[in-house]
């Protein structure tokens, strides 16, 4: 039997940042248009101020988060891995494509 704590297992399935952006951004943008729907002057709902901050907020939040990961991608992801980013050494001027026969 196992001895990990669900707890601990539950964990271990996270979701990718770029599925939280989208869902922030889509769910910002659906409360936001319910809240514009509620100012319509026929419209019986209470909460029309609440949905429309609750919308703006997840809607700048999902813009940020968006700012942030472009920005993270840029400065970790394509200066570690990206082969372009390693300088090309004098002694490795064997493995550059040859312009002779041009």
């Amino acid at each position: 039997m196992d001895s990990t704590p669900i707890i601990i297992d539950a964990f271990k399935h996270f979701i990718s940042g770029l599925h939280a952006i989208v869902i922030l951004l889509l769910l910002g943008a659906i409360i936001l248009v319910v809240g514009l729907v509620q100012l319509a002057p026929g419209a019986t709902s209470d909460h029309k101020v609440s949905l429309l901050y609750a919308g703006s907020v997840l809607l700048i939040l999902g813009i940020g988060l968006t700012g942030l990961r472009c920005y993270l991608l840029q400065c970790f992801i394509v200066t570690s891995k990206s082969p372009s980013s390693s300088p090309v050494n004098a002694d490795n001027t064997s493995q550059l494509p040859s312009t002779s026969n041009l």
